[in-house]
């Protein structure tokens, strides 16, 4: 389907190094999370936006979406090992 291969071109071009999720051909997700005109959340376990790319498509920041995770990893690792 074109979503999916506009999304993994997109993959492609910004190299992410981390999973992607493409929404239904209905938007569920983006009509849930009202997606536009950010483009990129981070949601914790309980499914809480804990983090959101800048205003997008030309403030999208695929950068910035790796570090908030790697931030988040290291926070959770540093609070294991604390416990």
């Amino acid at each position: 389907d074109e979503r999916a291969e506009v999304a993994a071109a997109c993959m492609l071009r910004f190299n992410f190094s981390f999973p992607m999720v493409l929404d239904h051909m209905t938007n569920d997700v983006a009509d849930t999370y009202l997606g536009m005109p950010e483009r990129a959340y981070l949601l914790d376990a309980d499914g809480v936006v804990i983090w959101r790319s800048g205003l997008g498509p030309h403030y999208f920041d695929a950068d910035g979406v790796e570090t908030e995770i790697r931030r988040l990893a290291g926070s959770a690792t540093a609070k294991s090992a604390a416990e």
